[in-house]
């Protein structure tokens, strides 16, 4: 009789944990990921240090160091092709800063860490400047991103520039607003940057 209390005690405290409840600690084997890559910077990077050691100090000590690093090429495009596919630029076509009259951008033979990352399990998003190509096919829901919300290109390539059009603001493969508004932009990054992480806090992210 004790037996059968003690097996029904057991079978009862199973059943009060939710599955999702077990998923999740299994997700959470996997580390989050998150990736900052900056450029036109108008201060030295010891003035954003000053102004963000608490955040930075917190982040290092929570998280992984790196201290040693490089980037594959100076300017934007094939900077963000190295970061996300591990190769030179050269190697997959893109050698130079893209403009919005340019066709090209980030093709499908290329496989980014979001799409490694996400075979693994993990929630995706590109948040800010993508530069890998403005055209549907090139953006980033296409190569291994579930969300995406920011700027096809540099914020500086609008309509002064004679052919370039207003520049759009993107979530997903929608431009949501023409010419984007800048001046609240920073702040409209961060919002979603938090959202994604609060909506995917439960399993792994990059």
């Amino acid at each position: 009789m004790e037996d059968d209390a003690e097996d029904k005690r057991l079978r009862s405290l199973v059943a009060e944990t939710p599955l999702a409840d077990v998923e999740a600690r299994e997700a959470r084997r996997h580390s989050d990921a998150l990736a900052s890559h900056r450029d036109d910077l108008e201060r030295s990077i010891r003035e954003l240090e000053r102004e963000q050691d608490n955040l930075l100090d917190r982040m290092a000590a929570e998280g992984t160091r790196f201290t040693n690093f490089y980037s594959s090429n100076p300017v934007c495009s094939p900077s963000r092709a190295g970061l996300l596919t591990g190769r030179y630029g050269a190697r997959i076509g893109i050698e130079r800063v893209l403009f919005p009259q340019d066709t090209g951008g980030l093709r499908d033979d290329e496989k980014t860490i979001a799409q490694v990352l996400k075979e693994k399990g993990y929630a995706t998003a590109c948040i800010g400047k993508w530069h890998l190509g403005h055209h549907t096919q090139f953006l980033p829901t296409h190569h291994g991103f579930d969300y995406y919300y920011g700027l096809p290109y540099s914020n500086d390539m609008n309509s002064d520039v004679p052919g370039d059009p207003p520049l759009p603001l993107m979530r997903n493969d929608d431009i949501i607003e023409q010419p984007a508004n800048q001046d609240t932009l920073t702040q409209r990054y961060t919002d979603e940057a938090i959202k994604f992480i609060q909506e995917h806090k439960s399993a792994p992210f990059f």
